[in-house]
């Protein structure tokens, strides 16, 4: 497995490599990405073309037989080309032409920048794609760029002839009879921005548009813009290898939609900067995102082993935590651990953020220590559990077009957050040890899972109800929440009552919609009189054909349903009509998966199970995420491939260790 990092000897003198790669191979780096700042280096002048430098790097690395994920530097550009073409920067939201000094600064749709993109990929594929260093393309780098120029808005409309192929079927697809803004023609369609329909919320802290299927619309076309940008980049770069392209995402940002971009990649890669206060949970979800979205193991491209600079507060990692954040993401599928970056700079925004070597240059530190013997775990796991996977029994919906569609709309709580809900449902699983799959509308269904849950699945085809019917129909539990099945994919509201894609599964009508304030509060009993706190978005629910599982404990719609469950063919749907505590959600859940015999487990706080199989061999990661020692009890012996050591009974796990048992579970 990959251990390593961001590499960029562009930043320093030629002289600094010998120390590097004597660092390197004392930490055990067997893997460097190389160049995804360097076009300034690689090409100073339009169109002339300095390797030499290049040469030297990625042979010593060879050499050394470190490993290169060499990079196309598009990510920046040089200011050269920033200055010949001025209408390659991006316009804002607000209209304005940005400047160079950053980064990601760039119109997705210029052609210059396809053009200028293009040829620097193509020529260092040309030179380096049978490199024998070079095992990986790392095209770009967290793209993060969104454009409303004259360039995108006519590229925009081209992408909307094409997909609607006349002006009325926008104007039925976008209601624009709503405030008389039908169009006539497709000249008159322009990016939805603040200077267009896009009304800035500043209590909620979000955008929203007049018209949501106008802007659901423009930010599909700008990620398959983006997509675009990655394919241009390849299609120069398979002239000359046939070596497998990532890109690596940033964290999970509502900007574009990973689901389109990952059609254009060979290789799932993202960046993990948890904070100080961030819940395991959390990484723990898009770890298994990343895993999720070509059923394959993920690489993670990007940690820090130290402070991050961009927050308002930097705090070192504490003992034993990068390891923790390394070995979680091993568990849920990753296949390398790289850091950003090998070298902390001198200089720049990011002089202060964590990197593997500081400015000190030396390794006999706190730090040093971990991560040499980090290196030197990695190393003896070899590739026993690369390749691995999960077998997951149960499946989350995640949706960028339902994010972009519930937060984009004037809801019933415009504090409301997609991500969230999400990440609600999801704890619950992951404390229980549940493994699960990431799925979308166009993937949840390519496995037979036991149980999908679709937590706030607002926007749904009558494709998808079907398919979900059919589902249930045939023996699979379906459960989802509020704000769900209301309006189809062009955001229209599906007529005849809420949860209109849904309501036959479900066997249920919702009267009224109740968008709570925040110090509104009401409770959820259940049958045996335990209560629940719930609130944001009460459902005044009917029934048809569903069952009462829970009731509200107030207000003037006391005592009805707000819980519910619906037998429909031999399979059940469940709906939540309010978000509830963590507490309810995980009992709810509980006891599903206990009727679907899933297995769970009972572990103390903050100590995370999860499991990949290989070969008909089960690894099963126990993870202590505690900065204090918890005991754990083994029901037989087991072998711990990290200490080596042989477990049983009654154990004590020290601050943040990990081990990974053999055989905890039995193989199929």
């Amino acid at each position: 497995m990959w251990y390593g990092g961001d590499y960029n000897p562009e930043q320093w003198n030629p002289e600094t490599i010998d120390e590097d790669i004597r660092l390197m191979k004392q930490m055990h780096v067997n893997c460097a990405t190389v160049g995804v700042f360097a076009w300034p280096k690689l090409e100073p002048e339009d169109g002339v073309f300095q390797f030499e430098w290049m040469d030297q790097v990625l042979d010593r690395l060879y050499q050394e037989h470190i490993d290169v994920i060499l990079a196309t530097p598009t990510t920046a550009m040089p200011y050269w080309l920033e200055h010949k073409y001025p209408d390659i920067m991006h316009v804002d939201i607000e209209g304005r032409r940005v400047q160079g000094g950053s980064r990601e600064k760039i119109c997705p749709n210029s052609r210059v920048y396809r053009k200028y993109s293009a040829r620097i990929a193509g020529e260092l594929a040309k030179r380096y794609g049978h490199h024998p260093a070079v095992k990986l393309w790392h095209i770009n780098n967290e793209y993060h760029f969104y454009c409303y120029c004259p360039a995108c808005a006519e590229e925009f409309r081209n992408w909307l002839q094409k997909k609607y192929k006349d002006i009325d079927a926008v104007n039925t697809a976008w209601n624009t009879a709503f405030w008389g803004h039908t169009y006539t023609s497709f000249s008159q369609i322009l990016p939805p921005s603040y200077l267009t329909d896009i009304k800035r919320n500043q209590l909620a802290g979000r955008d929203v548009a007049c018209f949501q299927g106008q802007y659901i619309d423009y930010m599909r076309f700008m990620s398959s813009s983006v997509r675009s940008c990655i394919e241009n980049e390849k299609r120069e770069i398979r002239k000359y290898s046939s070596l497998p392209v990532t890109n690596n995402f940033s964290d999970l940002v509502k900007t574009y939609d990973y689901w389109e971009i990952s059609k254009a990649i060979d290789v799932i890669s993202w960046d993990n900067y948890p904070t100080f206060h961030t819940p395991m949970y959390k990484p723990a979800f898009i770890h298994d995102l990343m895993r999720s979205m070509k059923s394959q193991p993920f690489l993670m491209m990007e940690q820090n082993p130290g402070n991050i600079s961009w927050e308002d507060y930097g705090p070192v990692k504490r003992p034993g935590e990068v390891a923790d954040i390394c070995w979680q993401s091993t568990a849920h599928g990753a296949d390398s651990n790289l850091f950003f970056q090998w070298r902390q700079s001198r200089g720049g925004v990011e002089k202060f953020h964590g990197a593997m070597i500081p400015h000190s240059g030396r390794l006999d530190t706190r730090m040093g220590n971990e991560l040499i013997q980090l290196g030197e775990q990695f190393e003896r796991l070899g590739s026993t559990v690369e390749g691995a996977m999960p077998d997951a029994r149960a499946a989350i919906l995640f949706d960028w077009e339902n994010w972009w569609a519930l937060e984009g709309s004037a809801i019933h709580n415009c504090h409301l957050k997609y991500y969230d809900q999400i990440l609600k449902y999801y704890r619950a699983f992951y404390e229980m040890g549940i493994p699960v799959d990431v799925v979308c509308e166009s993937t949840c269904m390519d496995k037979q899972y036991d149980l999908i849950a679709a937590p706030c699945f607002y926007m749904c085809s009558h494709e998808f109800s079907e398919k979900v019917k059919d589902y249930v129909n045939a023996g699979g539990t379906f459960l989802t929440t509020f704000l769900s099945g209301i309006t189809d994919r062009t955001d229209n509201v599906i007529l005849g009552g809420y949860p209109g894609a849904f309501r036959d599964v479900l066997g249920l009508w919702v009267e009224e919609i109740d968008g709570m304030y925040p110090d509104m509060r009401n409770s959820i009993v259940l049958k045996d009189g335990s209560q629940y706190d719930c609130g944001e978005v009460c459902d005044l629910i009917r029934l048809e054909t569903a069952k009462a599982i829970g009731l509200y404990g107030k207000d003037f719609y006391r005592n009805t349903p707000c819980v519910t469950v619906n037998t429909y063919g031999d399979g059940h749907a469940y709906y939540i009509g309010t978000s509830p505590e963590h507490g309810f959600i995980k009992k709810l859940l509980s006891d599903i998966c206990r009727d679907l015999q899933l297995t769970q487990y009972d572990l103390p706080e903050n100590v995370e199970i999860a499991f990949r199989i290989k070969n008909g061999k089960n690894y099963t990661f126990l993870m202590n995420h505690n900065n204090e020692s918890v005991n754990i009890n083994l029901d037989h012996s087991y072998h711990d491939i990290i200490s080596g050591a042989r477990m049983y009974g009654l154990i004590s796990m020290q601050p943040r260790q990990c081990m990974i048992l053999e055989n905890l579970i039995p193989a199929d």
